[in-house]
């Protein structure tokens, strides 16, 4: 039975890039990255619900870099929303460029 099953279609567009369903996938629920996130994909599971968010940070901004890798499901305690996770990153600045006066 498919009743409760969470059911995806369609997509989001962020401007600089977005996610859309990959038509005719075998994968049920997958949405695929688009423009700056290609290469990204959402999958969102029904039992137990759960989503996972996953991509190269390097594209993002040439101060990050890693993988992004985050799973998000509801909460197991009372008073909690939202629990979630991530892991692999590094952040840098660029160095600041000196002036000869």
């Amino acid at each position: 039975s498919d009743e409760g099953a969470v059911r995806v279609h369609g997509g989001v567009d962020l401007g600089v890039g977005g996610f859309q369903t990959a038509p005719g996938s075998q994968e049920g629920n997958l949405l695929l990255g688009e423009g700056l996130f290609t290469g990204w994909r959402v999958e969102i599971r029904s039992a137990p619900l759960e989503a996972q968010i996953t991509g190269d940070l390097d594209p993002l901004s040439g101060s990050v870099a890693g993988r992004f890798d985050l799973r998000l499901s509801p909460p197991k305690a009372a008073g909690t929303w939202l629990e979630g996770g991530g892991r692999g990153g590094l952040a840098s600045r660029p160095r600041p460029r000196l002036r000869r006066l």
